[in-house]
């Protein structure tokens, strides 16, 4: 344990990884706001901006598996926001296209079997941004952000863990109050 928090303070001392650990803060300030109870739109939107983020923050990491496949889930945020306003963003095709993108883009960046995390982690989240109902869309992304932050901690991203735990924690809070307003609703 000594060792791990050794090395993650290292992180810190070269230039390019302090950039890289500084700027993957800024994801942790839009994750306050993805999984509140918002528009799907709105909450890919966030997403996509907060992916593409992460996607610099892992390269500047030497991190290939989270670069890729952060890259290809910033598209899958600008593609899926357009669902049902275009009829190219539509089809079924489109969480099977970026499933398939998200394992070509684990292939090509492969790191050892700690990118299967977030690979596994984001076709989670491709099935969650698909629904139409957010409920799904937070509780499909659950799955997908608690592997994603076993991987922060495995690729020493101190961003990615707490940004995660703070949105696992929004979507809990989220799910609570919701349950909260429905069994409101059930006793008036």
């Amino acid at each position: 344990m000594e060792t791990y928090f050794a090395e993650l303070a290292a992180q810190f001392t070269q230039p390019v990884t302090a950039i890289a650990q500084v700027l993957g803060f800024i994801p942790i300030i839009l994750g306050f706001f993805i999984f509140r109870n918002i528009s799907r739109r709105t909450s890919i939107a966030i997403k996509a901006g907060s992916d593409f983020i992460s996607a610099i923050h892992f390269l500047l990491l030497g991190q290939w598996t989270g670069c890729v496949i952060n890259g290809i889930n910033t598209l899958r945020g600008i593609c899926f926001a357009q669902r049902g306003k275009y009829t190219w963003a539509s089809g079924i095709w489109m969480p099977i296209l970026f499933c398939a993108a998200t394992v070509a883009g684990t292939c090509f960046g492969w790191t050892g079997p700690e990118s299967l995390l977030p690979m596994i982690g984001s076709c989670l989240a491709v099935i969650g941004y698909w629904c139409k109902e957010p409920k799904y869309l937070r509780k499909f992304n659950f799955a997908g952000i608690f592997l994603w932050t076993i991987y922060g901690v495995i690729t020493f991203s101190v961003p990615t863990v707490v940004g995660n735990i703070i949105s696992l924690t929004s979507i809990v809070i989220t799910e609570v109050r919701m349950m909260r307003q429905k069994k409101e609703e059930d006793h008036d």
